[in-house]
């Protein structure tokens, strides 16, 4: 069995079978107040494991690894203070405001605390793991995808080939739900790797 993890918290968990037919799906859990629930996600990984335990004699897990991106916000702030002179000063505060508001550095870090969680599950359940960055997969998974489209779009006209009858919405709002298109992806392509 092979399952392919998008961490993200629009993440998801999805489970192959060697031979490529979907085992199983589930959206990354979260709680009431729309945080990653690790306890959930133990479970999750539990009825996997019985799964396997009764139909599989190996289980290799591969998760989308972390980017790790330099820091533009740092630049452009520093570029704001240069232009403090040129600028009238309640407009610079609102830019600083903003600036501040979205520098990602607390989703960032709640990223990593979440995928070292899930890492540290896998491995507690002995899986072998391999790490995967989006770019690695995606260059390897996209190839039959229309070069024009949105990564996102490309993940989802391929999983659309390998597996037209696989429900991928994501509910009223959206019509596709793209972790459940990236996990079967990253599965896919480990799956592939290990032929």
């Amino acid at each position: 069995m092979i399952i392919g993890i998008d961490p993200g918290l629009q993440g998801a968990i999805a489970a192959l079978s060697d031979a490529g037919a979907i085992l199983s799906i589930h959206k990354m859990p979260l709680d009431k107040a729309r945080k990653f629930d690790g306890i959930a996600l133990r479970d999750i990984l539990l009825s996997l494991d019985a799964l396997a335990l009764d139909n599989f004699e190996h289980v290799h897990v591969c998760i989308e690894g972390l980017l790790s991106l330099p820091s533009d916000t740092n630049k452009i702030s520093l570029l704001v203070d240069e232009l403090w002179t040129r600028c009238e000063q309640p407009v610079y505060e609102e830019i600083k405001r903003e600036l501040k508001r979205s520098d990602g550095r607390l989703g960032t870090k709640t990223m990593g605390v979440n995928w070292g969680i899930i890492k540290g599950l896998v491995y507690s359940m002995a899986w072998p793991l391999t790490e995967a960055s989006p770019r690695t997969w995606q260059k390897v998974m996209h190839r039959t995808a229309p070069t024009k489209l949105t990564t996102k779009l490309k993940s989802y006209e391929v999983c659309r080939q390998l597996w037209p009858d696989q429900d991928v919405s994501g509910g009223k709002r959206r019509g596709f739900h793209d972790g459940i298109c990236d996990a079967l992806l990253i599965a896919e392509f480990l799956r592939r790797e290990l032929k």
